[in-house]
């Protein structure tokens, strides 16, 4: 039942899933004079005009891709300075009791 009391047959969902338009790159946007602001903004209108996709560029996606990286390295480093035995711990108690097969007598 939803919050109004309905059964889940009679509800409906709404998907939109995130896409994107990966696009050059910022370095496009630059003259030889330093940045073309009339290029630079004419690009950011045209990206907050659209909702769906979500425009980034090349660069933009790298930077985060590489932020990305960088903290997931950093949690499995910090994993790492966890004693094996504190980590098996969890599991077993996440995991609960052990459903593997009983042992033969």
């Amino acid at each position: 039942m939803d919050l109004n009391g309905r059964s889940g047959a009679d509800s409906q969902h709404q998907f939109q899933p995130r896409s994107f338009l990966v696009i050059g790159n910022l370095g496009e946007l630059d003259s030889p004079n330093g940045a073309n602001k009339d290029k630079f903004r004419s690009f950011e209108l045209f990206r907050r005009s659209l909702r769906t996709p979500e425009v980034i560029t090349f660069d933009e996606l790298s930077a985060g891709a590489s932020s990305s990286w960088t903290t997931s390295k950093a949690a499995i480093d910090q994993s790492r300075s966890v004693p094996s035995s504190v980590l098996n711990d969890a599991i077993r108690q996440i995991a609960g009791p052990s459903s593997g097969p009983a042992e033969a007598n």
